[in-house]
């Protein structure tokens, strides 16, 4: 064989080698008391050189490529859950993983809020109203001729 040929068996066998040192980790993530699948959940490998890391779909579902074979500690996030962190995951070669995390509801206590209301019949709540406009309530309009109240619109 020539020494080209040679060259490029080796660098083909290197690139096996190099991919089969590597795993990519599935998965779905759900809430933990419905079983319903969560979009948008942050799912990275912890304490690695490299970030590895993807976000769910719609359907829950993740997939992380290209991670380097060994143990390895998986964390899910999402905004009001609580955070899930699995440790100990042995990836292998010629294995795909395949993770179920279930994330738990972040309860939080807050302070009560009152809403209250001032309103004000000086001025109007549209502003492109310039001349003759007035605010009046509900209970004002059945004063009004012609309404529903009017003694002219009783029948006999």
């Amino acid at each position: 064989m020539s020494a080209k040929l040679k060259l490029l068996v080796f660098f083909c066998l290197l690139a096996s080698f190099v991919t089969a040192q590597q795993q990519t980790i599935r998965g779905t993530v759900l809430d933990a008391f419905t079983d319903s699948p969560l979009p948008g959940v942050v799912v990275q490998v912890v304490a690695m050189e490299s970030i590895h890391s993807d976000v769910s779909n719609v359907d829950g579902s993740f997939e992380i490529k290209s991670v380097p074979l060994g143990r390895c500690s998986v964390k899910a996030s999402l905004l009001g859950y609580n955070e899930n962190t699995i440790s100990n995951i042995m990836l292998v070669s010629g294995k795909e993983t395949q993770l179920t995390i279930k994330l738990e509801e972040k309860v939080m206590q807050l302070n009560e809020v009152t809403v209250t209301n001032k309103t004000t019949k000086r001025g109007t709540i549209n502003d492109m109203s310039l001349i003759s406009a007035r605010t009046f309530s509900t209970e004002e309009t059945e004063r009004f001729a012609g309404s529903l109240g009017d003694p002219a619109r009783e029948e006999s």
